[in-house]
Order: structure tokens, then C-alpha cells, then sequence
């Protein structure tokens, strides 16, 4: 089973429209940042109890006219409860801002044409991966059997 050849214009195109669903793909599966929201609320109550006794006390004395003392006591008491209850409440937020995460490989279509010809094009695939920080290492191959490797920085 053979490969049929693909003219210039249909390989153009077959390339026009790849490089169109690859752009679309990268934008549609692009991260976006994560906003990450905690609130923390916390109330503190406090009871304040206390108790007002108040004691009233009235003694009276009496000296009857044969000598006798007769003392009549009467107390009086009131208790009174206070309740003080104070309420608190502290309401903290914070919010934390997570960076999308970068992508680490890269696949890319390459166009090119051969001047020495009058349209010549070559095409081909380049592939680099990340490797530490901002410095990539990455292969390429072409139509025309060129092959090689790339180093780069990015920023």
C-alpha cells in the first residue's frame, strides 16, 4: 500500500488548517489562575454573673412600764442577679492567588521555503520540553530529511 502524493495547495492546506485546530486546542486547554478563598469566623462570649444581696435590718426596742424590754427584730434582703453577656465576633479573610501552570512541553509546526527554488516549501515538526527554569532542550525534523536538535531560554 502506497501513500498517494499531496499536491502543494492540498499540502498548504492540510497545514493551514493543522495549525489552526493546534492554536484553538492551546487556547482552549490554557490554565487560569485559581483564586483560592478562606474566611474564618470565630465569636467569643463572655458571662458575667454576679449577685447583689442587700441586707436591711431594723431592731426596734421596747421598755414596757414594769421593766420589761421586749426587742423585735425584722430583716429585709434582696438579691439581685446581674448578667452581663459581651459578644465578639472577628471575622478574618484570606485569599490566595494560584498561578496556572506553565506548560512544560511544546509542539510546534515549521514552514519554511527553499529560495534557491522559486516555491519550495519545507515543513516539519519541532518539539522542546522545559527542562530547568527558563532553558529548553528540544529536537526538529523536516520534510526534506534534515533532522537536528535545539537549546533555548525562554522569557
Amino acid at each position: 500500500m502506497t501513500i498517494p502524493q499531496l499536491s502543494q495547495k492540498t499540502q498548504l492546506i492540510v497545514l493551514g488548517v493543522s495549525c489552526l485546530i493546534c492554536f484553538a486546542c492551546g487556547r482552549f486547554f490554557a490554565g487560569k489562575a485559581e483564586v483560592k478563598t478562606e474566611q474564618q469566623i470565630t465569636e467569643n462570649k463572655t458571662v458575667d454573673q454576679d449577685k447583689d444581696t442587700h441586707t436591711h435590718t431594723v431592731t426596734v426596742t421596747t421598755k414596757a412600764k414594769d421593766g420589761t424590754t421586749k426587742i423585735t427584730q425584722t430583716q429585709d434582703s434582696d438579691t439581685i442577679d446581674i448578667k452581663d453577656i459581651t459578644s465578639k465576633v472577628q471575622e478574618d479573610t484570606k485569599t490566595d492567588t494560584i498561578p496556572p501552570k506553565t506548560n512544560l512541553t511544546n509542539v510546534s509546526a515549521l514552514v519554511g521555503n527553499n529560495f534557491s527554488n522559486v516555491f519550495a516549501p519545507v515543513y516539519g515538526v519541532s518539539v522542546t520540553h522545559q527542562i530547568l527554569g527558563p532553558f529548553t532542550v528540544g529536537a526538529y525534523g523536516l520534510n526534506n530529511g534534515i533532522v537536528g536538535v535545539s537549546i533555548g531560554v525562554n522569557f
